[in-house]
């Protein structure tokens, strides 16, 4: 099928209406979106469709390619503003929307991953606790005892040595 400007505009519209820009590329709802978006374009009469999903993939990827030069070359241009079309604005839209959903999802990512190692630490200090000796436990809670010292024979005759001036 050859593309037109009113089969990019229609495609076009059909984005923003699915809201595509919220699925993550590769996932199973994105997929479901561009079968739906499938169905509906190949149902339109004028201009006469025929597309599959890969195709509107590939199709999206060139109309991104092709916005992001258009507003550079818009950036650096001479000053003469180029023609305007509908489907310029569609994925200016479409790309914003995209870029502000990665970035909350980058975000919810790095909390996620902040989390699951907090996590982590403190399921590694609960086993180090779990497996330490009841002595190290005392001394960890601070009831540390100082060791009893076994009494040696020279003890008991230092005693008896003491009793004994003393009397």
């Amino acid at each position: 099928m050859k593309w037109s400007l009113k089969h990019d505009t229609i495609f076009g519209r059909e984005l923003l209406s699915w809201e595509l820009w919220k699925y993550r590329s590769g996932t199973r709802e994105r997929g479901n979106c561009f079968d739906e978006i499938c169905k509906i374009l190949n149902n339109i009469k004028e201009p006469q469709f025929c597309v599959s999903q890969k195709s509107l993939r590939d199709r999206l990827k060139i109309l991104e390619r092709d916005c992001k030069a258009r507003k550079r070359e818009a950036e650096r241009g001479s000053g003469i503003s180029p023609e305007y079309r509908e489907i310029d604005q569609i994925m200016e839209d479409y790309l914003e929307r995209r870029d502000e959903e990665e970035a909350k999802q980058g975000k919810e990512s790095t909390e996620d991953r902040n989390k699951e190692y907090q996590d982590k630490t403190a399921g590694e200090k609960m086993r180090e606790r779990a497996m330490e000796r009841l002595a190290q436990t005392k001394k960890r809670n601070g009831h540390d005892e100082p060791r009893k010292r076994r009494h040696k024979s020279n003890d008991t005759l230092d005693y008896l040595r003491e009793a004994a001036e003393m009397e």
